[in-house]
């Protein structure tokens, strides 16, 4: 039986949360939420939005079981339905990196992407900032420095779900700067995700 997914193909989250499942295997029954035309507020979602007080997307539906924010969302799917610990090791330090690693997106690495999109999207700026620009640049070059510090990856030397929760945020700033040049074609981080769309990134 699939599980229901509420999602928004825009968002980086939603996005590493249909890689973490398609890595373990489970069938998602997509449901597609707009959030910039306010789907999250129709009567479709009302279900969600009774156990979801903060109306995002990603939500998911496991057979009644609701579940909200997309790092707990790719932890659940794993430790239900995965098939070994290869994508989140049970070794105690090395499920702490994969762990930091999540909480550096969290807390950090989409922040700062945010801060480059949201004035465009939600705000209307015909550009983005400067600064905003500098700021993803320089915690690109932070994760840079922890791919190689690992070995390759995000959280060591094979995939992990701290590489599908940070892939779809350098993915966009890849396309972002393809179709408009609004960010620097040397922008660090770049060649994590071109090795890991040319699959030349291997265990």
């Amino acid at each position: 039986m699939p599980l229901d997914l509420y999602y928004f193909l825009p968002s980086p989250p939603c996005r590493a949360v249909l890689l973490a499942g398609k890595a373990v295997g489970v069938r998602l029954n997509l449901l597609e939420v707009c959030l910039l035309t306010g789907d999250n507020k129709t009567p479709e979602f009302r279900e969600v939005r009774r156990v979801n007080p903060l109306q995002t997307v990603p939500t998911l539906n496991d057979d009644g079981f609701i579940l909200y924010e997309s790092r707990a969302i790719m932890r659940y799917l794993f430790n239900a339905y995965g098939k070994d610990d290869s994508l989140y090791p049970t070794d105690p330090r090395a499920r702490a990196i994969v762990d930091q690693r999540l909480d550096f997106d969290a807390g950090t690495l989409i922040e700062k992407w945010r801060g480059c999109v949201r004035p465009v999207i939600h705000w209307n700026a015909k550009s983005i900032s400067d600064d905003a620009k500098k700021q993803l640049k320089e915690i690109f070059q932070v994760l840079d420095g922890l791919i190689e510090e690992c070995g390759g990856y995000c959280a060591g030397d094979h995939l992990t779900l701290a590489d599908f929760s940070i892939i779809p945020i350098v993915s966009g700033a890849e396309v972002s700067h393809r179709r408009s040049g609004k960010f620097p074609p040397n922008f660090a981080g770049f060649k994590f995700f071109i090795a890991m769309r040319k699959g030349t990134r291997t265990r």
